[in-house]
């Protein structure tokens, strides 16, 4: 691990979803390789600081409560409560912080974290935003690829959380589902399954749809048909507005409506129906 404070005008992440983010920098704070990938991190001057990991933005300092409020709340939210919790990725803390500080010190008896990368979770242990998730003693940190975990069962869990780098590819998208696919065996009988989808667009041609309906259908039939549940939220560092996808199994979900973006769901709804018209129409 290296730190560095040369000054950098910009830094990209790579191109992705249709666009290309670059920040301002005031300075690269961290920046090394591990045996998994390139980490940087770095202040900037208008997004707080911000981690990268081979070029994609995992998060900003500023705007990561919007993204990983969305991802937890569907649990804490839910109808039951979910003692026992599996995140799939993570390694950085910041959901399992969030778990922790919103659910409460009496609800939940463990975080496991399955991540591939025992260097950057130790590096993430000292960040200050991980607010020690990392080092509670509820949290079992587990170093293997998420889908090797799945494959081989065992433990049974409350909640399911799938933080993994973004779905923009097909071996991306392929992942997400062989995973999918290996869960129901670690799930207990009122589990409730949470994956981040990636980015939704007001461009119901937009690609990211067809993942989020291929996956919503992956969900229902692998999860013996759930209730489903889509929200989103806008992430400033991410340029866009960001979806949670949710299966409630056993369980009514929550009635309380968690998206107001007509826009959105318009769209959404019409995605999952193969309704052509799709586009939003501005009516309420």
């Amino acid at each position: 691990m290296s730190a560095t404070s040369e000054t950098v005008t910009a830094v990209s992440e790579k191109f992705q979803y249709g666009q290309q983010v670059k920040f301002e920098i005031v300075d690269v704070i961290h920046m090394f390789k591990t045996s998994k990938s390139l980490v940087q991190y770095a202040k900037t001057r208008h997004h707080g600081n911000i981690l990268l990991m081979d070029d994609e933005i995992q998060y900003s300092t500023q705007d990561e409560h919007r993204y990983h409020e969305m991802l937890v709340s569907p649990v804490f939210d839910g109808p039951g409560k979910y003692k026992d919790i599996l995140i799939l990725g993570g390694g950085d803390g910041l959901a399992a912080r969030t778990m922790y500080d919103t659910i409460g010190q009496q609800t939940i008896n463990s975080v496991t974290i399955v991540d591939w990368d025992p260097e950057f979770v130790e590096f993430a242990k000292i960040l200050p935003e991980s607010g020690g998730a990392l080092t509670d003693p509820r949290t079992l940190l587990v170093f293997e690829d998420a889908l090797d975990f799945v494959k081989k069962g065992g433990r049974k869990y409350d909640a399911i959380l799938m933080d993994l780098p973004d779905p923009d590819g097909v071996e991306m998208e392929n992942l997400y589902r062989y995973i999918l696919y290996a869960l129901p065996p670690l799930c207990k009988q009122d589990c409730i399954v949470v994956s981040h989808v990636g980015p939704v667009s007001l461009d119901n041609h937009h690609p990211c749809w067809d993942f989020i309906r291929l996956f919503h259908d992956n969900m229902m039939e692998t999860l013996e048909y759930p209730e489903i549940t889509l929200n989103t939220r806008y992430i400033p560092s991410y340029a866009h507005e960001w979806a949670v996808m949710s299966a409630y199994m056993g369980r009514t979900y929550p009635q309380k409506d968690m998206n107001h973006n007509a826009d959105i769901m318009a769209i959404y709804d019409s995605v999952l129906t193969g309704d052509p018209r799709g586009a939003y129409d501005g009516l309420p």
